[in-house]
């Protein structure tokens, strides 16, 4: 099935899921970037997945950041989200450095276990929220095997799949059409009406 929207009408939200290389088997670093629609469907864009250092992390989030700052000429909306352990919370101050990299929201993780923390991006995902191109991009592979293996058990190679957890929290998060002083995108805890009207 084919979906067609406009970029411009789309809000462009980046998941981050932070790490440090340095272990032999540190987890990586991952973004995921998708657009949100205004019926409240995730087209995914892009996946960034590798082992960063941690003075390489917000040089390569703020690459990513713009890459997709304009689209045909237009300011596009970009809103960063990460879970608000530790090394996030030190990432987003190094993240003020970077001009292209909008303040990064942190999303409570309340001690909850990764499968819990989840639950929002499984949801959608099986709601038919999540949208993917065609044809299949460089990163579809390593995605879709981190998606399919995912079971939430710690020091498992997921990092991918956390970021459609934290994006699956940011878009229930997401009011659409609701802009505020500046156009700037509203987030409030409400969570998403599902209203297509």
């Amino acid at each position: 099935v084919w979906h067609n929207y406009r970029k411009v009408d789309c809000t462009i939200l980046h998941a981050v899921d932070w790490a440090q290389a340095g272990k032999k088997h540190s987890n990586r670093t991952a973004v995921v970037t998708a657009a949100m629609t205004d019926d409240g469907k995730l087209l995914i864009l892009d996946v960034l997945n590798e082992h960063l250092r941690y003075e390489e992390n917000a040089p390569a989030l703020a690459k990513v950041c713009e890459r997709y700052a304009m689209f045909a000429g237009e300011p596009l909306q970009q809103i960063v989200a990460s879970d608000d352990d530790m090394l996030s919370d030190a990432m987003a101050v190094e993240c003020r450095r970077y001009r292209a990299i909008p303040e990064v929201k942190r999303l409570g993780i309340r001690s909850k276990s990764k499968i819990v923390r989840a639950q929002a991006g499984i949801i959608r995902s099986q709601g038919g929220l999540f949208l993917l191109p065609e044809p299949p991009e460089p990163w579809y592979e390593e995605m879709a095997d981190q998606l399919s293996s995912f079971t939430g058990e710690e020091g498992a190679e997921d990092d991918i799949a956390d970021c459609f957890g934290i994006l699956g929290r940011l878009a229930d998060e997401f009011r659409p059409g609701e802009d505020g002083p500046e156009d700037e995108p509203v987030l409030g805890s409400s969570g998403y009406s599902g209203d297509t009207q």
